[in-house]
């Protein structure tokens, strides 16, 4: 994985030094980079969701959800989720008011098509 050589600049355009912000990905790896390069960015708030959104997958061989990414995480935790995110819930880039739908993206973008940063809590699906 190689990051986004402006990623805290872009962090800077929507949230302070002392803001708490709750970063996550899949399984925690990549979220941990980030609040990395968030601190040394000078962010005093910023959190690594240890597990991710989806978490560790299921290393049973006998169970029907074998490799399943089930075991811990945001999304197995009972935290709220959603794919139903709406502009209101993002902090949309400027030059890009609504992307197209693509169903085969729709993981990493979302239901609604749309790239961002979640505001909030999301409703919980």
């Amino acid at each position: 994985m190689q990051p986004l050589p402006d990623f805290a600049a872009r962090v800077k355009e929507i949230a302070g030094p002392k803001d708490t912000l709750m970063v996550l990905c899949r399984s925690g790896g990549r979220s941990a980079i980030a609040v990395n390069m968030l601190a040394q960015a000078g962010f005093k708030n910023a959190w690594n969701v240890v597990d991710g959104f989806e978490g560790d997958r299921v290393d049973d061989a006998e169970s029907v959800f074998f490799g399943t990414p089930m075991r811990n995480g945001w999304k197995n935790s009972g935290c709220p989720w959603t794919y139903d995110l709406t502009p209101e819930q993002m902090a949309l880039p400027a030059n890009v008011a609504a992307a197209p739908e693509h169903e085969d993206e729709s993981h990493h973008r979302g239901r609604g098509g749309r790239r961002g940063v979640v505001r909030g809590a999301a409703a919980a699906a």
